[in-house]
């Protein structure tokens, strides 16, 4: 069985939501009782250091990136960045490990939260 998910967001559809399809998909595709799965529901659950920074290493990819475009003039992409800083703002206030890397993340935050600003106006 084939799915693709490429439209399906959280904020489309609801954080918990989209995690609970995709781990109905992962189920589907190697079970319940793999190694693939196991590391899945942990991503997902987030509860384990390794977890963390591989959410948060996914997130900053996704706000340099967005940064990337929008410093070559595709302004479209200033909500993902939006959401991106906003995304690692939380997740460096959710995790005291992850949390002293503040200092070097809050300059590509602040870049993604200038995004935000240029949303509005």
């Amino acid at each position: 069985m084939k799915h693709t998910f490429s439209n399906v967001t959280a904020d489309a559809i609801g954080e918990e939501r989209k995690e609970r399809l995709e781990l109905a998909v992962a189920r589907d595709m190697v079970g319940d009782d793999s190694t693939i799965y196991d590391l899945i529901y942990e991503y997902i659950e987030q509860k384990t250091i390794e977890s963390q920074v591989a959410k948060l290493a996914e997130t900053l990819s996704t706000l340099l990136q967005s940064l990337r475009y929008i410093s070559q003039g595709y302004r479209d992409v200033a909500e993902i960045a939006c959401s991106s800083a906003l995304s690692i703002d939380r997740i460096l206030q959710d995790s005291k490990d992850i949390a002293k890397l503040k200092d070097i993340l809050d300059e590509f935050v602040r870049a993604g939260k200038e995004a935000c600003k240029a949303l509005t106006s």
